[in-house]
């Protein structure tokens, strides 16, 4: 029930920036800083930490208050993406020798 509501409240921020964008031109701060919010709820860290970022940006202290969570994102992003590295060239070192003993 809480993830449908949190996929809800993301819909309607989203709905918001479309609306506000075209009839005012501009997106005010707290539209971003309530969709971050609204994202990180859903699990989607990557655009809670865009929209906090754009909101910083644009001058909104309360943004910057969360944009240490995006450096704990980047971080486990970058951790994994190490890992994924360290696994695929275990696996092309394992194809290689396996290459080399049929060979021979």
């Amino acid at each position: 029930m809480y993830l449908c509501y949190s996929y809800l409240s993301a819909c309607k921020w989203v709905v918001h920036i479309v609306v506000l964008s075209h009839s005012t031109g501009k997106v005010g701060t707290n539209v971003y800083y309530g969709r971050g919010v609204a994202r990180k709820r859903t699990g989607d860290k990557r655009g809670a930490c865009e929209d906090w970022m754009k909101c910083s940006e644009l001058g909104c202290v309360q943004a910057n208050v969360l944009l240490p969570l995006c450096e704990e994102y980047i971080k486990e992003r970058t951790d994994s993406l190490q890992r994924q590295n360290d696994e695929e060239q275990h696996i092309n070192e394992l194809l290689e020798y396996l290459n080399e003993s049929t060979n021979k």
